[in-house]
């Protein structure tokens, strides 16, 4: 999928989530950026475009990575913005959302 669409996505997600807390255009832009860190991996140099493929489609884009980050992203935008320091959960929920729908969408 390209990425103006994981974004597009991805700020729809951070929207709908956390907007209320930190404003509609502050939650578009966290969700965004959330969804398009899966595809960071093409930074990592490959020998041949088959492995880049491969390695691009890995455990970047997997659901069970996603879950495993997802806590991490969640807690790092917790602390990032004041305003979600009591919104665990609903960070969480989102990172696993934005994530997990990049995996699913690629």
């Amino acid at each position: 999928m390209d990425p103006l669409t994981q974004i597009t996505l991805g700020a729809a997600i951070g929207t709908v989530t956390i907007g209320r807390r930190v404003g509609a255009r502050r939650g578009a832009i966290i969700g965004g950026l959330i969804a398009e860190l899966p595809d960071l991996d093409v930074l990592v140099p490959s020998e041949t475009p088959i492995d880049a493929f491969v390695g691009h489609r890995g455990a970047t884009h997997s659901l069970f990575v996603d879950a495993l980050a997802a806590p991490v992203i969640g807690e790092a935008t917790r602390f990032a913005d004041r305003r979600l320091r009591d919104a665990r959960r609903l960070c969480w929920g989102m990172a696993i959302a934005a994530l997990g729908t990049h995996a699913i969408l690629d």
